[in-house]
């Protein structure tokens, strides 16, 4: 899940970066660039979710925004996709969407494997 989460944080930081001349830059910049540095922490430092309760707090409030963004750009139109700004900013939500999960299924496989403590 590492490789995952690390493709995804190079992925996400790109995106975040091509973002500058879009009108609502700031926005989108930061709907790619917040989970691109929690999947950057998942693919190097897992251990720091376990560790750190405030980490821990702001990925599920995240994840959870995630899911609004998600539903809130949920594409409408699929005709001619590629030049709906709507649409690709939907696209845009589910892989940040995938990227979370990937996130949160990387915690799981790791909580699961720390030893049972004593």
């Amino acid at each position: 899940m590492r490789y995952v989460n690390g493709i995804f944080a190079i992925l996400l930081g790109l995106f975040a970066l091509v973002q500058y001349n879009d009108p609502d830059f700031l926005v989108w910049f930061l709907i790619y660039a917040i989970p691109s540095v929690f999947c950057a922490i998942a693919a190097s430092r897992p251990a720091l979710y376990r560790t750190s309760g405030a980490l821990r707090g702001a990925f599920w409030a995240c994840f959870a925004l995630a899911v609004v963004g998600t539903i809130w750009y949920w594409p409408t139109v699929w005709t001619d996709w590629i030049h709906v700004e709507e649409t690709r900013e939907g696209v845009g939500m589910w892989i940040v969407m995938a990227s979370m999960i990937a996130v949160a299924l990387g915690l799981r496989a790791e909580r699961r494997a720390e030893p049972a403590a004593a």
